[in-house]
């Protein structure tokens, strides 16, 4: 006949299996650490070094941690005691496996009763894989930030080379056409080679037109010479009579000039968000608005077409990688958010620190104010 007591260890059998198993089933390392010494573990956690349970228990845990670990370990230890039963902290340490290797492991821990005495009993998990696949990720992000950028001012000045052909070899071959055709008329021809001496100065003029037009648009000179408020109003023009967009321009406080690449920086921007909206926005109204204070100057082009939600989602959305690229080169930040109401606004905020700000030029001797 079973005993009372055989009845109870029985019970208690049956009710402790499935926690076992669990526990020794599990992928990640569950352990138990009482005065610095490894109580318990599962399998999992015994093979993060590489050693079995049998081999694990009974060991000091400093002899399974890296060296630059130890004092990390063995301080959240002790602070997770001295603190009180039912305080957890989660941090990350190295583990040294058998063959010599380090290990990266997450560690989750809390302080709880063993035995009535304080112990340590938590998971850790071998992260070194995503630690390494994380660190892979960040370097390639770093180098595609970086070849964007490259890219970004290769193709700068590769424009302002195009410009520079186009201003002033194409602009002079096409002036002097013009200019040797008014020679002709100059000797009164005949009519008929009048007319025709007409005709090409006439389609010089409008090719000189259209050489600067597209000098301009490689590469803004008003620029340098004007600086940002005006060289967008120019571009708001333009724009305007290409797209029939109604455009405006609103300051809202004075603009201080920035270094020319910051300026041209905050133009790209605005130009590309200007072509963004003639190819996917179905607008018809644009509006940038420049404002700045001592730290900051805040650049936003506003339309009112059918939102980013159905614009941002096709081809050719590297023109949004790259702006955000361009921002980023000087400290800016650059966001992109539909309206409720119908349209996208784009913002650029740009700190006017040292780098972004026009250097004042300093007074050569016998110069004045």
């Amino acid at each position: 006949m079973t005993s009372q007591r055989d009845q109870q260890l029985e019970r208690r059998i049956i009710n402790e299996i499935p926690y076992q198993v669990l526990v020794e089933q599990s992928l990640v390392g569950i352990y138990l650490i009482q005065d610095g010494i490894l109580k318990y573990c599962n399998t999992a956690f015994a093979g993060i070094t590489g050693h079995t349970p049998e081999q694990a228990i009974g060991r000091n845990i400093a002899t399974m941690v890296a060296p630059e670990s130890i004092h990390r370990v063995l301080n959240n230890i002790d602070n997770r005691i001295g603190q009180g039963i039912g305080n957890s902290t989660r941090y990350f340490n190295k583990a040294v496996h058998v063959d010599g290797y380090l290990v990266d492991l997450e560690v989750h821990g809390r302080s709880i009763l063993h035995e009535g005495r304080p112990a340590i009993a938590g998971v850790a998990v071998n992260v070194t894989k995503r630690l390494k696949y994380e660190r892979e990720f960040r370097e390639s992000h770093d180098q595609l930030q970086q070849l964007t950028r490259y890219t970004i001012k290769l193709r700068e000045q590769r424009r302002q080379e195009m410009a520079r052909e186009i201003h002033d070899v194409l602009g002079g071959l096409l002036t002097s056409i013009k200019m040797d055709a008014t020679r002709i008329l100059n000797h009164q021809p005949s009519a008929n080679v009048a007319e025709i001496a007409e005709d090409i100065i006439n389609l010089a003029q409008e090719s000189i037109h259209f050489a600067r037009h597209k000098s301009e648009q490689l590469y803004p000179t008003t620029l340098t010479y004007l600086g940002l408020k005006p060289s967008l109003d120019s571009l708001l023009n333009q724009f305007q009579q290409r797209s029939e967009l109604a455009c405006q321009l609103v300051t809202q406080s004075p603009i201080p000039r920035l270094s020319a690449d910051a300026e041209l920086m905050v133009y790209r921007i605005v130009q590309e968000s200007l072509t963004n909206v003639v190819r996917h926005a179905r607008a018809t109204e644009v509006t940038v608005t420049l404002s700045a204070d001592a730290d900051q100057l805040q650049a936003c082009i506003l339309d009112d077409g059918i939102g980013i939600h159905e614009s941002i989602a096709r081809e050719g959305s590297l023109g949004l990688l790259f702006m955000r690229e361009r921002a980023a080169d000087f400290d800016g930040e650059l966001t992109v958010t539909g309206i409720p109401e119908g349209g996208t606004r784009v913002c650029l905020i740009l700190p006017l620190n040292e780098r972004n700000r026009k250097p004042v030029p300093l007074l050569e001797p016998g110069m004045r104010l």
